[in-house]
């Protein structure tokens, strides 16, 4: 499905976007499982919701996923493989040669499903593994003190300059923020050793900063736009409330102590 869609129907932008091809995949599955257990009533146009699920977790993993070898076509020749392409129509090779990330499509929780769902467990466990390892890079790099992500990264780990977003391309904004609740997912449906590290992390800059703090950030812990929004909190807080460790943080807007916990984030929730 085209990335941009109007109403009716208008195409406004060509080429698929990760994040929501897994999200509607993700939908289809749940809808085959209902109707196969019995809480829904089949499609009343004939759709086949389960062979629908499946097309389209192949199509994400065949045209979506840059394994080795410039595989698919404009991925890149010499990454170790399996890292999430923001789409089927971006082409590393030519505009992005460190490669091109955007972590807020990491699903990992969702990743563990349509192995299980498709039985090629071991080759969404690669993408998962490989894309969380991204993330521990991208977290660990100089002057993270946050341990935040960019909105777009290169596979070492680096923010990914992108002409549509020239300054907040390096910040914790719009796009980079749904990685809290991505992992989130994942740490509640399969408590992975992954997720917990990662939402630890977060969720316990989050604490330390306040929900009163909390907007866009640059990865040295400063507030760089406006807020507190609810984008930004709902998506802290979802941190906060997975989170089995908070742990004080001193960086940029966070002061060393923790000025929230997982009952107070429970209601943002």
């Amino acid at each position: 499905m085209d990335w941009h869609v109007g109403n009716p129907g208008q195409r406004l932008g060509n080429g698929a976007a990760t994040d929501a091809d897994e999200d509607m995949a993700l939908g289809l599955l749940n809808a085959c499982i209902k109707v196969q257990q019995g809480s829904w009533p089949p499609s009343p146009r004939g759709i086949d919701y389960c062979a629908r699920a499946a097309d389209l977790i192949e199509a994400i993993y065949q045209y979506e996923v840059d394994k080795p070898g410039a595989n698919p076509p404009g991925g890149l020749a010499n990454n170790l493989g399996d890292e999430l392409l923001p789409g089927d129509f971006w082409t590393p090779v030519a505009d992005y040669p460190q490669g091109i990330v955007n972590l807020s499509y990491f699903a990992p929780g969702f990743y563990t499903v349509f192995g299980k769902f498709t039985g090629k467990e071991a080759e969404w466990a690669a993408v998962i593994s490989r894309n969380y390892s991204i993330v521990n890079l991208a977290q660990r790099k100089p002057g993270n003190c946050s341990r935040l992500v960019p909105n777009w990264t290169q596979y070492n780990g680096d923010a990914q300059w992108v002409s549509w977003q020239p300054t907040n391309y390096a910040w914790w904004s719009y796009d980079a923020a749904r990685l809290a609740w991505r992992v989130a997912v994942d740490k509640r449906w399969y408590n992975t050793t992954e997720a917990a590290a990662t939402i630890n992390e977060i969720g316990s800059f989050f604490s330390s900063v306040g929900f009163e703090g909390i907007g866009e950030h640059s990865m040295d812990g400063w507030r760089t736009g406006g807020g507190p929004w609810p984008f930004f909190v709902a998506n802290a807080g979802v941190a906060i409330w997975a989170a089995d460790r908070l742990t004080p943080v001193t960086c940029g807007a966070a002061t060393g102590s923790l000025k929230e916990s997982r009952e107070s984030a429970y209601p943002v929730c």
